[in-house]
């Protein structure tokens, strides 16, 4: 693997950096924008960010259940359901609430990251989409998720 701890670490502190720069420049209006339309869901600005902040801590805890040996996602996992379950979980945080949370979550992903070993790295678990992957793989595999929901958000600004 060519990636190290903290080749990630950097890695991932730059997609927060990227994702913060965006969601605090947001004006009042716009948290409530809708981004995302299906029969399953819609969300608003501020919905993807309550799913980032969701996705940050689910990760984490995937992450550390796969350097402990573990398969991560489980078979049965599904996103949809998981996702409106976390929405509703998150209805009532502010984006002001949310982008504390996120910065907390990032934080703690960032720590912990750099306490891996190369062999932690190369260990393999399961993704909820990609499959199997190494966890260094996977710890990449956060920061594109991420970077893709972003960059949809900039593309309906007209800035992407």
């Amino acid at each position: 693997m060519s990636e190290t701890a903290a080749s990630l670490v950097v890695r991932i502190q730059s997609e927060r950096d990227k994702t913060l720069a965006v969601f605090t420049a947001l004006k009042e209006p716009e948290w409530t924008q809708l981004l995302y339309t299906s029969s399953s869901a819609t969300w608003t600005f501020r919905d993807l960010l309550a799913h980032i902040v969701s996705a940050e801590g689910e990760f984490l805890r995937l992450f550390r259940d796969v350097q402990a040996g573990g398969s991560g996602t489980p078979v049965d996992f599904l996103a949809d359901e998981f996702n409106a379950a976390e929405q509703e979980r998150f209805r009532n945080f502010s984006p002001q609430q949310l982008l504390t949370e996120f910065q907390k979550r990032r934080t703690a992903m960032m720590d912990w990251v750099a306490s891996l070993t190369p062999a932690d790295l190369e260990k393999t678990g399961t993704h909820p989409v990609l499959g199997v992957l190494s966890l260094g793989d996977l710890i990449k595999s956060l920061t594109l998720h991420e970077h893709l929901h972003v960059r949809d958000l900039r593309r309906l600004q007209g800035v992407a």
